[in-house]
């Protein structure tokens, strides 16, 4: 996943938001620049219907959400969201949810990164 500046994550309701891996993933920032991650407070991520949604590595996604509570995920350079062993890395949730990079640049998947 690559965005050409700092992200905001947030997500309405109050459903727990989790990560799953078919292994341990690392979020990895290139070269020597810090990689972190930061929560102002709880936060949620929520998908359609009772059904739940699950998408790995090679699927784009959007994200946005209202928010007094965002979570932001910042890296000053592209950064990849990696799994290892069958390098599947899923992302669950009980609603849809949106992504986007603020300003006008927009917000890519880059699928040579994350796998």
């Amino acid at each position: 996943m690559t965005c050409t500046r700092p992200f905001n994550l947030t997500c309405p309701g109050n459903r727990p938001f989790y990560m799953t891996c078919t292994g341990p993933f690392n979020m990895i920032c290139p070269g020597d620049r810090l990689f972190y991650m930061t929560c102002t407070g709880p936060f949620n991520l929520t998908c359609p219907g009772d059904r739940p949604f699950y998408m790995t590595c090679t699927r784009p996604f959007n994200m946005t959400c209202p928010g007094d509570r965002p979570f932001y995920m910042t890296c000053t350079r592209p950064f990849n969201l990696t799994c290892p062993g069958d390098r599947t890395f899923y992302m669950t949730c009980t609603r849809p949810f949106n992504m986007i990079c603020p300003g006008d640049r927009p917000f890519l998947h880059d699928m040579h990164n994350t796998l």
